[in-house]
């Protein structure tokens, strides 16, 4: 009987989750120490381990032990290692895999095969010579490796990237969005208020994806001077689902219209118990209509998809994604703050930071609204030449 190997999530005594690779439900020794020496964010760990999950599933369809051709140091022939680029270029439906998950996958089975023999190098008893030999050939193994994938990754879907989006493009969105839109494509009233009013968060706060999931009722202040806390989120709530939903940096109260306001109280008040099954309760503000539980972080890609397809049919030609409306809202509330509120260029970027949740003197501010910049020195040049 074949092995099963998937991802788990297992607490630590903190309470913390982390993920590991388990074979038949035994975690493996080698990828855990590879995963917590990499002291990578627990999605990207979590994504590390999944690729390397690929070449473990990928040994047994080929009817051999993984570890002992990495212990022995014998590495892989030409003919295993074509077949393993193959495998790692391929989507789980035989398909090639985009071009910007081949390169991940490069990065991380490169990483870990580099770890596990250096591993074994290092708990083998070898002379200098011996040692010498062993590490140039580990070097080789990967150097090949990396080479099929290139090769084999020519096949593979080019990546579209998550570009923001312009004010008409928006409305378009926003139409379909609305509740009450024809081309809405969610049929349940609760579902479209729940997503609409997520959208709207997207826009009002610059929130990331995982930020959005995690936000809990009490998050939310609907008062005179209404705001929304994006803070760092209790176990409990992140142990909900093993979709990694973190906070990648620090927390923060945005404020927010009152208009907005008004549309979150009304999903709370009308439409959110819709999605609690008897005797459930819950402290997430956006829940899954399957189990009344908080969403998943990959659900909101799967919400934008089915929206950006009906876009289409109305001519629409971007791509709807999380982190493109978090590049739009940075670059909405940097022309606001430029235009119309005249703040200082400096002022500007200490919002924005404060805002998008990243450090003081982020370069990540000006990454997020190049558009708003060009267009500035645009309008400078044209001013110049007039």
């Amino acid at each position: 009987m074949k092995p099963v190997f998937r991802i788990v999530k297992l607490q630590d005594k903190d309470r913390n989750f982390y993920p590991y690779l388990v074979r038949d439900g035994v975690p493996l020794v080698l990828p855990s120490l590879w995963a917590a020496e990499i002291c990578a964010p627990l999605n990207t760990m979590e994504a590390y381990l999944r690729d390397v999950q690929i070449v473990y599933e990928w040994s047994v369809s080929k009817n051999f032990i993984l570890e002992n051709s990495i212990s022995n140091l014998a590495g892989f022939s030409q003919k295993k290692l074509e077949s393993l680029a193959k495998a790692l270029c391929s989507s789980r439906t035989g398909d090639p895999a985009r071009q910007a998950t081949c390169i991940r996958r490069k990065q991380s089975i490169s990483l870990y095969l580099t770890f596990a023999l250096n591993f074994f190098i290092g708990n083998r008893r070898l002379s200098l010579t011996e040692q010498a030999q062993a590490q140039k050939n580990a070097t080789a193994i990967v150097s090949r490796l990396k080479k099929h994938m290139n090769k084999a990754s020519n096949d593979s879907a080019a990546f579209r990237p998550s570009t923001d989006l312009t004010d008409s493009e928006i409305g378009v969105i926003e139409m379909i969005f609305d509740p009450a839109s024809l081309h809405n494509p969610f049929e349940e009233i609760s579902i479209r208020w729940r997503n609409y009013c997520m959208f709207k968060i997207f826009l009002a706060t610059l929130a990331r994806r995982s930020e959005i999931v995690l936000l809990e009722i009490d998050d939310i202040d609907c008062g005179p001077t209404p705001t929304i806390k994006i803070k760092l989120p209790s176990n409990a709530n992140k142990g909900k689902r093993k979709d990694g939903a973190s906070l990648k940096t620090r927390t923060r109260e945005v404020p927010i219209t009152h208009e907005l306001a008004k549309q979150i109280h009304t999903y709370i008040t009308t439409y959110r118990s819709k999605f609690l099954p008897a005797k459930l309760a819950s402290t997430s503000l956006f829940l899954s209509h399957k189990d009344g539980r908080r969403l998943f972080s990959n659900s909101l890609n799967s919400i934008m998809k089915k929206v950006e397809i009906k876009a289409q049919s109305l001519g629409f030609n971007n791509r709807l994604h999380p982190h493109g409306l978090r590049t739009t809202a940075a670059n909405q509330l940097r022309t606001k703050l430029l235009k119309d509120a005249n703040v200082s260029k400096i002022e500007a970027e200490e919002i924005i930071s404060y805002m998008g949740g990243w450090a003081e003197g982020s370069e990540q501010v000006r990454k997020y609204t190049r558009r708003t910049m060009s267009e500035i020195l645009g309008k400078l040049l044209r001013a110049e030449r007039n």
